[in-house]
């Protein structure tokens, strides 16, 4: 039982017909199918949310240097988000993409993913592409189509040298640039097989170098002055 629907008219002094009843029935019947397709769906969507964070999971499973990186972008955006003052609809979906933002690395091989060492020019062209694989998982997820635009545009730089899309100012939306600034600040901050991971200070004089060309100066302004705080 989904529900009770009741009925009542001060104005009758007999109750319902057997006519109005079938009528009332049907329409009850109607709003419960109605009811039920509605939590389908919503199950539906919400298995397959939690598939594709099943997968978010098994690439950083995947990498042990990458372990807990979608979590930390996801803090780090959202912090420097609420400085900016953006909206809570804004704020959501800047979360939700962070925990997705690299879920198209699922699609790369190992020895592209693991390798210890330098891409090729080759390789470099294949990684690049995660940001378009992990917007096409997310393509058939039709109530989160507001996590397509960050996921597959938050390696994108204002001054248009990135990539997917080579997307310049004004084309980058908000939630990308905050993704990018916090995704590039993890990556610095951690260690990888081929490099040590650099101090906080360093990161933040690399954010500032390229302010107005690959970062917005906005957004790195507030996520210094956020991320400083803590240290």
């Amino acid at each position: 039982i989904l529900g009770i629907m009741a009925v009542s008219s001060p104005r009758r002094e007999k109750g319902f017909d057997e006519d109005e009843l079938i009528v009332l029935t049907n329409i009850s019947s109607q709003v419960a199918l109605a009811i039920e397709n509605s939590h389908l769906h919503s199950d539906a969507q919400k298995t397959y949310l939690e598939t594709i964070n099943a997968l978010a999971m098994a690439v950083e499973a995947r990498d042990q240097y990458s372990r807990g990186h979608s979590d930390r972008v996801g803090d780090y955006a959202v912090k420097a988000a609420r400085k900016l003052g953006l909206s809570e609809q804004q704020i959501k979906t800047i979360k939700e993409a962070a925990v997705l933002h690299d879920v198209g690395k699922i699609g790369l091989s190992d020895s592209i993913l693991l390798k210890p060492g330098k891409l090729t020019d080759i390789e470099r062209s294949i990684m690049q592409q995660h940001p378009v694989i992990g917007e096409g998982i997310i393509i058939p997820l039709h109530n989160f189509a507001n996590l397509r635009d960050p996921i597959r545009h938050h390696h994108e730089w204002l001054d248009g040298t990135a990539y997917p899309d080579h997307l310049k100012d004004d084309q980058v939306s908000m939630e990308a640039r905050l993704l990018a600034v916090a995704d590039s600040f993890d990556a610095m901050t951690s260690k990888r097989p081929y490099r040590d991971a650099m101090s906080v200070s360093i990161a933040f004089e690399e954010l500032n170098k390229y302010k107005g060309t690959r970062y917005d100066p906005a957004v790195v302004d507030a996520f210094i002055s956020c991320i400083s705080t803590e240290q």
